[in-house]
């Protein structure tokens, strides 16, 4: 046979058995209690689907990229607080499944894989990409965050496992501190799934006209940049509910910022306003709204 399936048998420890069977091209150990995979493990070099989900592991040996067959690999529900960079030289692999583990950074490697369609990541903390992804090309740059908030894109936006609810964070990006001068366009084949966007403490003056196709967006967080002007681009975005764009250098605010109806929470603070527009005061899910240490005339 070519294929195993050892579901719930409760193994404490992977079967010496399993390593000689090196004709294996399907191998399932799920629901036991493994708390690793032995390095001897790529000796399995025909394995072409692995699942190793809902176990106990917390680490992959780094003999995994010798498994150069493989095109699934899932590790669902472990113990797991980072993929190992060997997994990136896994050419052929077409789906990771990493979801429900401990992970809070992916390997920037994931952009170099060609062959890379599905990657499932939810119930982890792995939304926030690796400050070294800058210097790739843009079709790289592109490539990893389409896969790291895209891939989940079919999944429901709550689940329960085991009793506990799951968020997928499938719509959140945090680039703050990048030091960014302004947003690469291979950012904008995701925009339109972007619900949390935090780009504070760059120094951006500008926003690309395509920002507008975050139709989705909730909460935009461009605070300590550079912004002399607010974007007339922001005031698209009709779906914010929350919107920071303090401690830049603002002297002035459009009228356009009446369009977005469903804001609840703005904060205007630590820039150069001497007034505000009188769409502000027109705003009636407005509950919080913060204009400190401005030069403000009047109050709309």
């Amino acid at each position: 046979a070519k294929q195993l399936f050892l579901h719930a048998m409760n193994l404490s420890h992977f079967p010496a058995s399993v390593l000689r069977l090196t004709m294996l091209t399907v191998l399932s150990v799920v629901a036991n209690q493994l708390p690793a995979i032995p390095d001897s493990f790529f000796k399995l070099e025909k394995l072409t689907y692995v699942d190793l989900s809902m176990n106990r592991i917390f680490e992959l040996p780094s003999t995994i990229q010798f498994l150069t067959a493989l095109t699934i690999l899932r590790i669902t529900q472990n113990d797991l607080v980072e993929v190992p960079e060997e997994v990136c030289k896994l050419t052929g692999l077409t789906e990771l499944a990493v979801s429900d583990n401990y992970i809070e950074q992916l390997p920037l490697e994931l952009a170099l894989m060609t062959n890379l369609s599905t990657l499932i990541t939810f119930g982890n903390e792995s939304h926030k990409p690796p400050r070294e992804i800058m210097p790739l090309q843009l079709t790289q740059i592109q490539r990893f965050l389409a896969l790291l908030l895209g891939a989940a894109g079919k999944l429901p936006p709550q689940y329960l496992i085991g009793g506990n609810t799951i968020e997928n964070t499938m719509g959140q990006l945090d680039l703050s501190n990048w030091a960014l001068v302004h947003l690469d366009r291979s950012l904008e084949n995701i925009y339109h799934i972007m619900e949390h966007l935090k780009c504070s403490h760059n120094l951006m003056a500008d926003l690309p006209s395509k920002f507008s196709h975050m139709e989705q967006i909730k909460s935009l967080d461009l605070s300590h940049n550079q912004f002399k002007i607010a974007p007339a681009v922001i005031f698209c975005l009709t779906s914010l509910t929350h919107l920071d764009m303090s401690n830049n250098l603002l002297h002035f605010v459009p009228a356009g910022v009446g369009n977005l109806r469903e804001l609840s929470w703005v904060d205007f603070s630590h820039n150069q306003l001497t007034a505000m527009p009188d769409e502000v005061g027109k705003l009636s899910h407005l509950k919080v709204v913060r204009f400190a240490n401005n030069h403000l005339q009047k109050i709309p």
